[in-house]
């Protein structure tokens, strides 16, 4: 038993040693092979496939890289194209940047109900944001500032404000 415990001690050390023609040929990591600095700097995505945030803000909220915004006479509407960017991508780019306690799965993609910006730490402006799928191919974005709410409403009436701000939601995704 110990001549066999001792070959196995000698194959080990020979497959775990290196020679200088090894060392040669090893490759540094610097800045010539380093993946995050490969990216490229104006891209979509980081190094984990994640969407990265652009410089572009709505009611306190950063949105992601990619968007084309559609312009549309809507006060407090915002709607925008992704055509590069899959609606997953972008579901999973929202979810942690918005604090609510509804969302709502919709066929492919989502709605965050009522949503805040987490990044707001004031006077934030509750936000309803919609990821779809785009008939065109990639997603769209729809974000809608909600009105404030009014405490002067008797219990069980309706703010009209958020009336009119619902049904101009259906009726866009008619």
């Amino acid at each position: 038993m110990g001549w066999h415990r001792t070959g196995v001690m000698v194959l080990v050390m020979l497959g775990c040693s290196t020679t200088t023609e090894d060392a040669q040929q090893a490759i540094p990591i610097d800045e010539t092979n380093d993946l995050e600095s490969s990216l490229d700097p104006n891209g979509l995505f980081d190094m984990d496939g994640r969407l990265r945030p652009s410089d572009e803000r709505v009611a306190g909220f950063t949105l992601p890289r990619g968007l084309d915004a559609l312009e549309l006479d809507r006060p407090r509407e915002h709607h925008y194209l992704a055509p590069d960017v899959d609606v997953d991508d972008l579901v999973a780019y929202l979810g942690p940047r918005l604090v609510t306690g509804a969302v709502d799965r919709v066929g492919g993609g989502a709605t965050f109900r009522e949503a805040v910006p987490r990044e707001v730490r004031s006077g934030a402006v509750r936000l309803d944001v919609s990821a779809h799928p785009s008939p065109r191919g990639g997603s769209r974005l729809t974000i809608v500032e909600l009105p404030p709410e009014r405490r002067d409403l008797a219990p069980g009436q309706l703010d009209p404000a958020r009336v009119r701000t619902a049904e101009q939601a259906l009726r866009n995704l008619e």
